[in-house]
């Protein structure tokens, strides 16, 4: 699915807003389902169930005393 409102705080969205796609990825290990963002430039008609994603550091928000770092999905390469 995609995000197309701006979370609240403590996240902290990128100015201007812009919406982002969640993905729900079942890991098999786990036997549980995890939702997170999904890399910048992948839309949810970019997505299918069942194919295989990895999970990827990606900065959040940095200023000059610290860096925030998140997790996100990206689809595993072939």
């Amino acid at each position: 699915t995609n995000a197309c409102y701006k979370p609240p705080e403590p996240f902290v969205a990128a100015e201007p807003f812009e919406p982002y796609t969640i993905a729900a990825v079942k890991l098999e290990k786990e036997e549980m389902v995890v939702l997170g963002q999904v890399i910048e430039g992948v839309g949810v008609d970019d997505l299918k169930v069942g194919m295989p994603m990895e999970l990827v550091l990606e900065p959040l928000h940095e200023t000059e005393e610290d860096i925030k770092v998140t997790w996100k999905w990206q689809p595993l390469a072939d």
